[in-house]
């Protein structure tokens, strides 16, 4: 049997600098499980470990004034 895991949809705004784009799990940095393309969607699956663990995903925008932001998503993900 595998490694339990935790399957995601994210979508991505037009707005994005795909390159700002940053990811960790658990305090481990998983960017590169991750594929952002400003506009579009993907599906990421990621390994997840007993206990709780704190997914943060993090990326720059440019705002309609011009200004640039960045937006983070933090999301848990527990496996019992």
């Amino acid at each position: 049997m595998g490694q339990p895991s935790a399957t995601l949809v994210v979508f991505y705004a037009t707005t994005i600098a795909p390159d700002s784009f940053r990811a960790t799990l658990g305090g481990h940095d998983v960017s590169a499980r991750f594929r952002p393309v400003a506009g579009a969607h993907e599906v990421v699956t990621l390994p997840v470990a007993p206990g709780t663990s704190a997914l943060l995903l993090s990326v720059q925008a440019t705002l309609p004034d011009g200004r640039t932001a960045t937006h983070t998503d933090r999301f848990e993900l527990t496996r019992r």
